[in-house]
């Protein structure tokens, strides 16, 4: 079972994804406006894949932006 890590921001004006590296892959996460809800979008083998993957999914997710993008 996934831990939940909460980023708690009212005054964000808009929903975020985010990706992290999670042991030998890359996470693409979703992020709700006021950070009270995520949920993992995909799995991705590299970060480049992961950024193309949130790139192309930032229409589908209506005024979301880029948000942490781990190093």
């Amino acid at each position: 079972m996934a831990e939940l890590i909460a980023f708690p921001a009212p005054d964000r004006p808009c929903p975020r994804l985010h990706i992290w590296r999670a042991g030998e892959c890359w996470e693409l996460h979703h992020e709700s406006r006021h950070g009270d809800s995520w949920a993992l979008l995909d799995r991705l083998n590299t970060r480049e894949d992961a950024l193309s993957a949130a790139l192309e999914a930032l229409p589908f997710y209506p005024g979301a932006k880029l948000g942490r993008v781990q190093a």
